[in-house]
């Protein structure tokens, strides 16, 4: 991992912003249930995964002279929804690393920031759906749950980023942005 932020800085001179956008759902039955194997494999993607990216983009973003880091947690690391626990525990982890990390890079002019998704459809959703049963009537379901009226669109968080990333959001740190058409606020 650290080779390739070294092979990006020596390519592009350095960098700015980096997103930690990787994520798996993980095994959706109750804690007592889920095996040791289950918990470790969706902690290596969603937790570790964000550790080793920061942990090694860091030296480059102090070297550049700023940066900004933006990690994709989800409304499920703020709110419980009775099930899917490792997902949950994971995306808690996120949110706190997150903070934590913003408090310590502050003073390297480095902005660590997450996004809290709800219900975006993606491949992933679009899995959940289908093994719920027809794709049509769950994503009814799915819009149902909104306030709005409707599922999430990826460019619904793919600007959100941009935002984080740029110099428009040059005072935010530290902080959750909450795109979920309004789910958590019932």
């Amino acid at each position: 991992m650290k080779s390739v932020f070294g092979d990006v800085e020596r390519t592009f001179g350095q960098i700015n912003v980096l997103v930690n956008n990787a994520g798996i759902s993980g095994a959706n039955k109750p804690t007592h249930e889920v095996s040791e194997e289950e918990w470790d494999k969706l902690m290596a993607v969603n937790v570790k995964g964000v550790f080793f990216c920061t942990k090694h983009v860091i030296p480059c973003m102090k070297r550049a002279g700023a940066g900004s880091i933006i990690n994709l947690s989800s409304i499920y690391g703020i709110v419980g929804a009775g099930d899917v626990p490792p997902y949950h525990a994971s995306k808690g982890a996120v949110r706190l690393m997150t903070k934590n990390d913003a408090l310590i890079y502050a003073a390297d002019k480095i902005r660590v920031n997450s996004i809290h998704p709800g219900f975006i459809w993606t491949p992933m959703v679009e899995t959940f759906a289908s093994d719920k049963g027809a794709v049509d009537e769950v994503r009814k379901q799915i819009d149902a749950l909104h306030p709005l009226g409707h599922i999430g669109e990826p460019d619904d968080i793919g600007w959100a980023v941009v935002f984080l990333a740029s110099d428009e959001a040059k005072f935010i740190t530290g902080s959750e942005l909450i795109i979920d058409g309004g789910y958590t606020a019932k």
